[in-house]
C-alpha cells in the first residue's frame, strides 16, 4: 500500500500518477473492478465511490501491483482521504 496525493487524474483513460511524501511519481492504471471508497462527510466514514469521485490534489491510500514494462503499476483498491 502506498499513500500520496492525486497529481494527475484522467477518469476516461482509468489512469492517475500519485505523487508520495518523498517525491516519488507513481503512475497507475485502475482495473475494471476497482474498489473506491471516500469520505462520507456527516460521519467522516468511507462509502463506495466512483473514479469519478476523486480529484487532483486529493490525499490517498492504493492497494497497487508491481509495475508492468512500461513503469505503470495496476491499482485495484484506492481509499480518499481528502
Amino acid at each position: 500500500m502506498i499513500e500520496g496525493k492525486i497529481s494527475k487524474l484522467d477518469v476516461e483513460k482509468r489512469s492517475a500518477v500519485i505523487v508520495t511524501d518523498d517525491g516519488a511519481e507513481i503512475p497507475v492504471r485502475f482495473t475494471d473492478n476497482v474498489n473506491v471508497e471516500v469520505v462520507e462527510l456527516e460521519t467522516q466514514g468511507w462509502v463506495g465511490g466512483e473514479l469519478a469521485d476523486l480529484d487532483e490534489g486529493y490525499l490517498v491510500n492504493l492497494d497497487i501491483s508491481p509495475a508492468d514494462r512500461d513503469g505503470v503499476h495496476s491499482c485495484g483498491n484506492i481509499v480518499s482521504l481528502s
